[in-house]
């Protein structure tokens, strides 16, 4: 396996937002503003073509086969020989290591295909020894098509699964749908995922702010901690979500325990989960959980803060999830 030889100084982890949407939802679109657009953010984006996002040569600095420079600071790379092999030339490019050229950038952005099925990529990220040393994830962001998602919908099991895997929900297109269709199509995808923040667009137009440096991928959202439990019982195009909530402490070894129960019955069907931990090992710092299919992680977070509720809440996020058993055996640990 390869490695990565970096510099006594201290490492920061380069943040990544995976980019995913069904085809003709607007990804490339929004690509093309992260590429050209004066925002001050040095961002490198990775594409699996450059053809697709037709960027103008008046804006290159510096190309070759694999990456383009441009003047506003970002850059382009394609994929060369799988995804793993450009994320580690990246970071060796960031680092000045072994022949690359010093690149200096703040993040990355991955455009997956529109029929690309995200849970691989984040499972990589997870999984991959120099990626997960070099990288984290910051957030999966979905562009949602929403003159077609409807339709999507109905014939296409992927398209309901990027919305769930979602961390940050784009429903672009908005300029097309009257108010009620728009807060039809809300209400729809939120009960798919109802954690996941919603940004409405035109032209996927969107404060690129929202989108980047919210650690979005680790921690649930602050309306979803604080907000009231709903909707979650439903059960539309096979994917539901399940929230629980308990204000006793829990304890870790029987966390971990039930954990593996419900990656062994739920198996493949397990998309996403995570949520804050209450737990009797950790007394004044919260837990956070972060799952993805059969990998997750609990560790200690950042301290309760004064007069902030001590209380465990997570979702789970798959096809078909048994609720009932699952509340059941959640129960049992508090």
């Amino acid at each position: 396996m390869e490695t990565i030889h970096q510099p006594d100084k201290p490492y920061t982890k380069i943040p990544v937002t995976l980019l995913t949407g069904f085809l003709g939802a607007g990804k490339t679109t929004l690509l093309n503003r992260i590429l050209k657009e004066e925002h001050g953010e040095k961002i490198a984006v990775i594409v699996n073509e450059f053809g697709q996002v037709g960027i103008d040569g008046e804006l290159i600095v510096a190309r070759d086969e694999s990456m383009i420079e441009l003047n506003n600071g970002c850059l382009c790379c394609t994929v060369r020989v799988d995804l793993i092999d450009t994320l580690t030339r990246l970071a060796k490019a960031k680092l000045g290591l072994e022949g690359e050229a010093k690149k200096d950038f703040d993040r990355v952005a991955i455009e997956t295909t529109g029929l690309a099925d995200p849970l691989p990529l984040i499972q990589t990220f997870l999984l991959d020894e120099v990626v997960a040393t070099c990288y984290e994830l910051d957030a999966i962001v979905t562009v949602v098509d929403g003159k077609h998602i409807e339709k999507q919908l109905s014939y296409l099991p992927l398209a309901a699964e990027q919305i769930a895997l979602a961390d940050i929900l784009i429903l672009n297109k908005c300029d097309l749908l009257s108010t009620e269709e728009k807060e039809k199509i809300r209400q729809r995808i939120k009960s798919l995922n109802h954690e996941a923040k919603i940004l409405e667009a035109v032209q996927s137009d969107v404060p690129l702010g929202e989108l980047f440096g919210k650690n979005s991928f680790q921690h649930l959202s602050e309306d979803f901690l604080h907000g009231d439990d709903h909707e979650h019982e439903h059960h539309l195009d096979g994917i539901n979500s399940v929230v629980l909530r308990s204000t006793k402490p829990i304890e870790i070894d029987a966390l971990y325990q039930w954990l593996g129960e419900v990656i062994e019955k739920c198996g493949p069907d397990l998309l996403r989960y995570k949520g804050i931990v209450y737990s009797t090992e950790w007394e004044e710092k919260r837990g956070v959980l972060q799952g993805v299919h059969t990998l997750y992680t609990v560790q200690p977070d950042r301290d309760w803060r004064p007069g902030e509720p001590r209380e465990t809440k997570l979702v789970f996020i798959g096809r078909n999830l048994d609720e009932e058993w699952i509340n059941e055996g959640f129960a049992s640990l508090t």
